[in-house]
């Protein structure tokens, strides 16, 4: 289970340094298997709270747990072990990837970030899995991000998310910036993920519709807190 217990975060603005909420007193419950669909006009605290959920930015209180433990009381030994087991899909698909580097070395580098000791043939084939997994061409290994289309980068974006067997996928509006030809391809992708392996998926749209045909629960967010949970 990935819990937000009480979130809140808050920063200073103006020369009289007012702290400003931008997500205020928030608690969500997401499970194995689940997708909760997060939902609000821009600048609601959408991203900001996700952020929080994958831990890329520390809450101003509340806590964040994960299977029960509180993340910020994990120790930084064991803290990879815990922070692989969730990860962020972001808007963009090709300010995600090194625009100098091959998208083999793209996933490789997953490896290397997180102490992951594989030989490079171990990698690579592990790298074939979750390309056949995802549908992706093989061909695309030695290519540039800007080599490959918008739909073919979030593939690998995707891709990338799953070489650490996460829990939990946060999508942060994962296909705001693709043809409406390809929105439904990531979709369906992402649908398929959560089935094979289990995975709970916070999915973040401006768009209520979207959430409502791809999720479970749908969670609107207005101002930075929560104004309604339902089930579709």
């Amino acid at each position: 289970m990935l819990e937000a217990i009480g979130l809140e975060k808050r920063f200073t603005r103006g020369i009289r340094r007012k702290s400003v909420f931008t997500v205020s007193h928030v608690s969500l419950q997401v499970g194995r298997g689940e997708a909760v669909g997060l939902v609000g006009p821009s600048g609601s605290g959408k991203s900001t709270l996700a952020r929080m959920l994958a831990q890329i930015i520390r809450p101003s209180a509340g806590s964040v747990r994960l299977d029960g433990v509180d993340m910020a009381s994990v120790p930084p030994v064991h803290w990879g072990s815990y922070q692989r087991r969730i990860q962020m899909i972001f808007q963009d698909p090709h300010l995600a990837l090194d625009p100098k580097k091959t998208i083999a070395w793209t996933m490789r580098e997953v490896f290397q970030a997180h102490g992951i000791t594989h030989s490079r043939r171990e990698a690579d084939d592990r790298i074939n899995a979750i390309f056949a997994e995802t549908g992706l061409s093989l061909e695309i290994r030695n290519r540039l991000p800007h080599e490959i289309s918008g739909g073919q980068a979030q593939r690998v974006v995707i891709a990338r998310a799953l070489t650490l067997n996460p829990h939990y996928v946060i999508a942060d509006e994962p296909t705001s910036m693709l043809d409406l030809s390809v929105q439904a391809m990531v979709f369906n992708l992402l649908r398929m993920l959560k089935q094979q392996r289990n995975l709970g998926l916070v999915l973040i749209s401006h768009d209520p519709a979207v959430v409502t045909a791809f999720c479970d629960r749908v969670l609107n967010i207005r101002n930075g807190s929560l104004v309604f949970d339902v089930t579709p």
